[in-house]
């Protein structure tokens, strides 16, 4: 028995410690929260009062009765302050409305649907021009001679290359006072030069011919061999064409087969389309004509009410003639009469006007007492004076001025002399020059080195070419058919030759100086 009842004991100790210690601690807490959420410290003194109340009312040693169904103490949460926020902002009105982009895509859409549609009646109502495939030799001769105009106007023989700048004819120059000083002292720096370049001679200078002589031959070799290069790339770039040529008509003639056949289905399938259209033609002549005497019914019966209208118009109108003319009589009279009141005013005003008039004398003066005060007669004779000053300034300088000219002027005739004189020997030694490079060029033509594969090239360019010829001879067919310019090569290819001969002559000339310049 005392086994039992001390096992009952301890479970009910144990079982208080479980239950009250918790609660306790959530009184501590509880209290805790109280004494910080008081907000001054004059409030601890009541506090701590009202704590101790509590401990004298309850009596120690009491037991107190156990429930477990006793809650707990509830925490009470601390408030946060509410923030303050700013002002929102309103929403934009595009959000409710469509933007003005789609409204301006649909008037296009309608506008470009119109369009088509009145596109498309158009077309509907024009008629086939494959209808007659088939043109008399009139009409092509027509034509040829239309397209030989138009062939005229685009002149496709003239050249496409751009020619070579030709640096032998200079560019005029104004000979401005400027450009005659500058052009003068080019000269004199010239002539100082060659003295100096004499006086090194005398003193034992040496000469740079010989130099000269073998930088010119190697030159020369290195002309002839870009030559022999540039003929074999023109050989075979002519062979090129003819050969794109070739390949160009076979085209042609391939595509005229197809067209012929197209030509005779459209034919075929045209005649079924024009009976069809034929028998809807007639269907549709009925309905016009019934719709055409219901128009003109409609007609007659507006123009009738029109009639009536205009009646009632021109007697409205009457009336309000014969109003206005009335009113424009009374208006009259009485502007009149405010005329001949104005009359009278005016010229009782003028009588009554005074003429007061004082004789000027301009030899007095106003007898202000100023120092400078003067007579208008005085001040006219002191005007006259110093205009005459001012002329004589004028004169001195106009005399200073033709002087400085006069000195110009002969300075520049005489550099105006020394450059005709430098311009003359420049021009003889330029044409000496011409002449000597002229002579090498016959020189060369004469002892041209051919090369075994130009003659290859030239051969097979006369084959092409002869070919070409032939596939190229008119026929009654093709009398319609348009020129095109590839096809005039005979011409174009010989002005071409004489372009590049000429480039290669103006290359000759910039690769050949003379030896006098060379050494300068």
């Amino acid at each position: 028995m005392l086994l039992l009842l001390v096992v009952v004991v301890v479970v009910v100790v144990v079982v208080v410690v479980i239950v009250v210690v918790p609660g306790l601690k959530d009184i501590s807490n509880h209290d805790h929260l109280q004494l910080d959420a008081l907000p001054n410290a004059n409030h601890s003194e009541s506090v701590v009062g009202a704590f101790t109340c509590h401990r004298n009312d309850s009596q120690s040693g009491v037991v107190k009765p156990f429930n477990l169904t006793k809650p707990a103490f509830r925490k009470v949460p601390i408030p946060q302050p509410i923030p303050k926020l700013g002002k929102a902002k309103p929403v934009p009105k595009t959000l409710y409305e469509e933007p003005s982009e789609f409204k301006t895509l649909y008037s296009i859409k309608k506008n470009n649907k119109v369009l088509a549609e009145e596109h498309l009646k158009e077309l509907a109502n024009l008629e086939l021009k494959c209808a007659d495939p088939t043109l008399k030799e009139k009409t092509y001769l027509k034509l040829r001679e239309i397209e030989n105009e138009r062939n005229k106007l685009l002149q496709f023989n003239k050249k496409k290359c751009i020619s070579m700048p030709n640096f032998e004819t200079p560019t005029p120059i104004k000979m401005t006072k400027a450009a005659v000083l500058r052009e003068g002292k080019v000269h004199l720096n010239e002539e100082e030069a060659e003295l100096k370049w004499l006086e090194e001679l005398e003193k034992g200078g040496k000469e740079d011919r010989q130099f000269v002589k073998w930088q010119s031959t190697m030159k020369e070799q290195d002309m002839k061999q870009s030559m022999l290069e540039l003929e074999k790339l023109r050989l075979k770039s002519k062979i090129i064409r003819e050969d794109a040529i070739l390949a160009k008509e076979k085209l042609q003639e391939e595509n005229r087969r197809t067209v012929l056949q197209l030509k005779q289905e459209t034919e075929e399938m045209l005649q079924d389309y024009l009976q069809q259209q034929l028998e809807e033609e007639q269907q549709s002549k009925k309905v016009v004509q019934e719709i055409a005497e219901g128009q003109k019914m409609a007609k007659d019966a507006k123009k009738k009410v029109h009639e009536q209208k205009k009646k009632i118009v021109q007697d409205v109108q009457r009336g309000k003639q014969e109003l206005n003319a009335a009113a424009l009589e009374n208006a009259t009279i009485e502007m009149q009469k405010r005329l001949e009141i104005i009359d009278r005013i005016r010229v009782l005003t003028a009588t009554q006007q005074c003429h007061n008039t004082k004789l000027f004398d301009t030899t007095e003066t106003s007898g202000s007492g100023l120092l400078g005060e003067m007579s208008l007669a005085e001040l006219q004779e002191r005007l006259a004076v110093m205009r005459r000053w001012e002329q004589e300034d004028q004169e001195k300088k106009r005399y200073e001025i033709l002087l400085s000219k006069q000195a110009s002027q002969e300075l520049i005739s005489d550099t105006l002399d020394v450059i005709l004189k430098h311009r003359n020997e420049k021009s003889q030694m330029t044409s000496l020059r011409r002449q000597k490079q002229k002579e090498a060029i016959k020189e060369d033509s004469h002892s041209k080195i051919y090369d075994d594969e130009i003659n290859v090239l030239q051969r097979l360019l006369e084959e092409k070419r002869s070919r070409r010829l032939k596939c190229m001879q008119p026929s009654s067919k093709q009398i319609s058919r348009k020129i095109s310019p590839h096809k005039q090569t005979g011409k174009y290819m010989e002005q071409e030759d004489s372009c590049k001969e000429k480039v290669i002559k103006d290359i000759h000339v910039t690769f050949y100086p003379t030896a006098r310049e060379q050494s300068r």
